[in-house]
C-alpha cells in the first residue's frame, strides 16, 4: 500500500492518509495481512486470525498461560486494543466464525443451521442465491454436496444468465420451483441437520482418501484412523471424518474418459488438501478403478500426457493405492454412513480385484521403492548440526567466515565440503523433490545456490538429475 497513490490535492493543501482509508476495496485484506505480521510468532501454532477475530489455543493450561502472556505482550508492542465484552478466556469450547470448536473436532453452530432449515421456498432469485451461498459455507462437512445442490445451482445460473450476478439484480427476478427443485431444496435442509463433525488431524493416525466419480460429477472423503489394522477391511475401520469435497464436470470435462474422471478427484485432493495428506505416515488411497493403480505406479509407462502431468503431482506424497472391488466398494459404504445412499447416475462395470488381503497387510512393512528416496525410513534429513560436524572434518577455505551459529559461510552461504559426497547427495534429493513434481537442473541449482556454497554445483546437479529413474520414466526413457 503506497501513500502517494492515495494522496490527493485540494486548493488548500495536499492530504496523505496515514492509515488505510475506510472503503478501499482491499482494506480487509490489508488488515488481515497486518494482523498476521503482528502475531507471526504465534500464528498457526497457537493462534488463528480471521480479520478481527482471534482464536488462541493450546494443549494444556500451562502452555495456554505462556502463550496468553506472549499474546498480551504483542498487543502492547503494536499498540492494539481488544474489546473486553467480546473476549472469552479459559474456554474448553468456543464459537468462532460460526463454528463450535473443542478438542473433539469442529462442528457448525446449531443456531445457524436451524435458521437455514427454517427458510421457506425461495420466491425470488435473490432468496435462492442467499440460500445457496449460505449452505456452500458448510459444504466441507456435507458428503456429496455438489450432486445434491446441482438442481438449485442450475436454476440459479439460468436465472442470472442474462443479468449481473449481484444481490440487487437477483432480488428483482421472480421464480417458481419445480417439484424436482423443491425436493432438492428439502434434501439440502435435511443434509444441514446431519452435517458431520470434522475431526482434528493427527500425525500418529493413518489418513485415508476415498474418491469416486460418475459421468457428471465427483466426490472425495478424507478420514483418519487412529489404530489402523491392515488386516481389517477398510469398511470395518473406525474412521473419523476430516474433510469432504465434491464437484460437477462441465464443458470439456464432460468429454473426459472414465479414467480421467476417476483420477481428477485424487489430483484435486493432492492439490488442495496437501496439508491433510502430508503426514509422517503414508496416506492410503482407496479407489474402485483398477487402472488408477497403473496410472500412479512409478514403474508403469503412462502414454497420455494429461495423466502423466497429474501423476507428477503425487511425487511429493507418500501413499499406498488400494483397489477395492465392486462388492466391497468402500465409497458406497462411506456415503451410507455420513450422507445416506443414493441412486448412482450411471452403471460402471466393476473390475476384478488384483490385490489380496495379505498383500494389503504386507504393504505396511514393505520397503519403500528406490524411485522415491524421501520415502525411505533410513533417509537422514540434513541438519545444521550435521553441517557443522562435516565442516569440522575438512580444511576450511581461506575466504570462509563463521556466523553466529558457528557455521562456516562463504558469501553468506553455508559452505559444504566437496568431499562430503553423501551430504551433497542428500541435499540434492531434498532440492529435487518439489511439491509439484521433480525439479529440473536449473531449478535445483537456483534452490541450492541460495543457501549453500558447493564447488562445481552445476556439474553435481547435472549428474544427479541424469541418474533420477523417475525423471527418466517421465521423459519416456530418453535420458
Amino acid at each position: 500500500m503506497y501513500q502517494e497513490f492515495l494522496s490527493y490535492m485540494t486548493d488548500e493543501n495536499k492530504f496523505t492518509p496515514r492509515r488505510v482509508p475506510q472503503g478501499c476495496s482491499d482494506a480487509a485484506i490489508f488488515f488481515q495481512k497486518t494482523m498476521e505480521t503482528c502475531f507471526a510468532s504465534l500464528l498457526y501454532e497457537h493462534l488463528l486470525i480471521w480479520v478481527d477475530d482471534l482464536l488462541l489455543y493450546a494443549e494444556d493450561i500451562d502452555t495456554y498461560l505462556d502463550k496468553l502472556a506472549e499474546f498480551f505482550s504483542l498487543l502492547n508492542q503494536f499498540g492494539l486494543q481488544l474489546s473486553a465484552k467480546k473476549c472469552s478466556l479459559y474456554q474448553s469450547e468456543v464459537k468462532w466464525c460460526g463454528r463450535l470448536i473443542n478438542h473433539r473436532g469442529v462442528r457448525y453452530d446449531p443456531e445457524r443451521i436451524d435458521t437455514l432449515r427454517a427458510m421457506p421456498y425461495p420466491k425470488t432469485t435473490g432468496e435462492l442465491q442467499q440460500f445457496v451461498c449460505a449452505i456452500n459455507w458448510m459444504r466441507e462437512s456435507i458428503v456429496d454436496f455438489a450432486r445434491q445442490v446441482a438442481p438449485l445451482q442450475k436454476l440459479l445460473d439460468a436465472a442470472l444468465a442474462s443479468t449481473r450476478r449481484t444481490r440487487h439484480a437477483a432480488a428483482g427476478i421472480e421464480l417458481e420451483l419445480t417439484v424436482e427443485e423443491r425436493q432438492a431444496f428439502d434434501n439440502m435442509k435435511e443434509k444441514l441437520a446431519t452435517a458431520a463433525t470434522l475431526d482434528i488431524p493427527d500425525d500418529t493416525a493413518t489418513t485415508c482418501l476415498f474418491t469416486d466419480a460418475s459421468d457428471v460429477g465427483w466426490s472425495l472423503i478424507v478420514t483418519k484412523v487412529v489404530s489402523f489394522d491392515p488386516k481389517v477391511p477398510a469398511t470395518d475401520q473406525q474412521h473419523r471424518l476430516l474433510y469432504c469435497m465434491s464437484g460437477t464436470f462441465s464443458g470439456s470435462q464432460l468429454n473426459w474418459t472414465v479414467i480421467e474422471k476417476e483420477v481428477f478427484p485424487i489430483v484435486t485432493a493432492c492439490d488442495k488438501l496437501d496439508y491433510l495428506l502430508l503426514r509422517p505416515k503414508p496416506f492410503r488411497m482407496y479407489c474402485d478403478h483398477r487402472n488408477l493403480i497403473h496410472a500412479f505406479a512409478p514403474h508403469e509407462s503412462v502414454k497420455k500426457h494429461k495423466l502423466l502431468r497429474w501423476s507428477m503431482k503425487l511425487v511429493n506424497f507418500r501413499y499406498v493405492v488400494e483397489h477395492v472391488p465392486g462388492p466391497a466398494n468402500v465409497w458406497v459404504d462411506m456415503i451410507s454412513r455420513w450422507a445416506g445412499n443414493h441412486t448412482p447416475t450411471v452403471r460402471v462395470k466393476r473390475l476384478k480385484a488384483v490385490r489380496s488381503q495379505s498383500e494389503s497387510a504386507a504393504s505396511e512393512t514393505r520397503s519403500p521403492a528406490p524411485l522415491r528416496p524421501l520415502d525411505a525410513e533410513n533417509f537422514i534429513w540434513p541438519t545444521l548440526v550435521e553441517l557443522f560436524d562435516t565442516q569440522s572434518e575438512f580444511e576450511a577455505p581461506v575466504d570462509a567466515e563463521r556466523n553466529a551459529d558457528g557455521l562456516l559461510m562463504i558469501d553468506d552461504k553455508i559452505w559444504v565440503p566437496s568431499e562430503a559426497k553423501d551430504l551433497i547427495q542428500r541435499l540434492c534429493i531434498v532440492a529435487h523433490c518439489g511439491a509439484k513434481g521433480h525439479r529440473g537442473q536449473h531449478a535445483m541449482v537456483a534452490h541450492l545456490r541460495r543457501l549453500f556454497a558447493i564447488e562445481h554445483l552445476s556439474a553435481v546437479v547435472s549428474s544427479f538429475v541424469g541418474k533420477c529413474l523417475l525423471c527418466l520414466h517421465s521423459r519416456g526413457g530418453g535420458g
